[in-house]
């Protein structure tokens, strides 16, 4: 008999051991069945090791995941190039993950290197190789690297794989994160939309990539002003999420916080309030102190402040949101410029 468990959340009770909150389900849940097929292909590996490393990036746990790659690393030969290059790719995306870019980009250019010796230039590995490092750059905020490097990604993915190959719809979400970073929103929504139709063919309804379309489109809808269509797509990914992710996972968090801009965009002020602390609570839960997205969300909290005059905690909220973030960019990003200018914004009306 296989039991099947919804993962609730994870916890660290001692240096080496992990509390999982499980819930039995009914063997004929159709929905999870398919899912929990879904999500086996999906971290499968050729060992035991490498499907655990797999399975701790998609659920979040990304300092465990680390201890996994590198445990492999440190036992994989020097002459074992294809091992040593998935190796440095994944440790380069945890890397990311974790917002520690110095260390991602050493670990995705040794992967490049790697790869070289083995695969020719049109291998689907080369997708994989580009794919990562564009999201690097779209998370130092190097857009036009970051644009460079998807567009290689998706050329040899069209190239080497099946029309609706899942990596596919990775490529043109990603295309529509750095035009949406960019402020192109149609052109996001529309990469976006290519992303979603080759999901919705490929994946079960309660599948978290799905939910990842959802919220993306919703967030173009946000910028365009369109806010009914937004907050209708943002409630189908929540919707996902929470059926098929652990509790405290980092994508809910980042679904309630985009749901709270909406909200403050419609001028719904405390239940922009409340998302947004329901998402801080999970990242402060799970993430460092001192991780970008911990300040994005101080920086939420403190707009919404603002727009309701309560200065002083708008300029708490604010001056937390600088001083992190600042910890992990640097001085000229953007993002640092908008949190600075919250901040000088709220003082004058102190």
């Amino acid at each position: 008999m296989h039991s099947v468990f919804r993962i609730g959340a994870f916890k660290q009770l001692e240096n080496r051991l992990w509390q999982v909150e499980l819930t039995l389900t009914a063997e004929t849940d159709p929905q999870l069945s398919i899912l929990t097929k879904r999500m086996r292909e999906e971290v499968a590996g050729s060992t035991g090791w490498h499907r655990l490393g797999k399975l701790l990036i998609r659920t979040g746990n990304f300092d465990k995941a680390e201890e996994v790659y590198r445990m492999l690393l440190n036992a994989t030969t020097i002459d074992n190039y294809k091992e040593l290059s998935f190796l440095y790719n994944q440790l380069g995306s945890i890397k990311v993950s974790k917002a520690e870019y110095d260390d991602a980009i050493q670990y995705h250019e040794k992967s490049l290197t790697l790869r070289k010796e083995y695969i020719p230039l049109n291998h689907p590995d080369w997708g994989t190789s580009y794919n990562s490092i564009g999201l690097m750059y779209s998370s130092m905020g190097e857009y036009t690297k970051a644009l460079s490097c998807h567009e290689k990604a998706l050329e040899i993915r069209l190239k080497s794989l099946v029309p609706h190959h899942l990596d596919l719809a990775e490529s043109y979400n990603n295309i529509g994160e750095v035009y949406h970073y960019t402020k192109q929103y149609p052109e996001a929504i529309l990469s976006y939309e290519k992303a979603l139709e080759i999901r919705q063919k490929s994946l079960p309804s309660n599948h978290p990539d799905l939910a990842e379309s959802y919220n993306n489109i919703a967030e173009g809808y946000s910028q365009m002003k369109q806010y009914s269509q937004a907050l209708s797509f943002h409630d189908k990914s929540l919707e996902v999420l929470l059926k098929s992710l652990p509790s405290n996972h980092p994508h809910i968090a980042i679904s309630y916080d985009n749901i709270g801009i909406v909200y403050a965009k419609m001028e719904e002020f405390p239940k922009a309030i409340s998302y947004h602390r329901q998402a801080l609570d999970i990242f402060s839960e799970i993430l460092p102190e001192n991780h970008p997205d911990i300040a994005m969300t101080h920086n939420n909290i403190a707009k919404v402040y603002n727009s309701i005059q309560e200065y002083s905690t708008a300029l708490q909220h604010a001056k937390l949101a600088v001083e992190i973030i600042q910890e992990k960019l640097a001085d000229n990003h953007s993002r640092i410029i908008e949190y600075q200018n919250l901040v000088e914004e709220i003082r004058k009306k102190l």
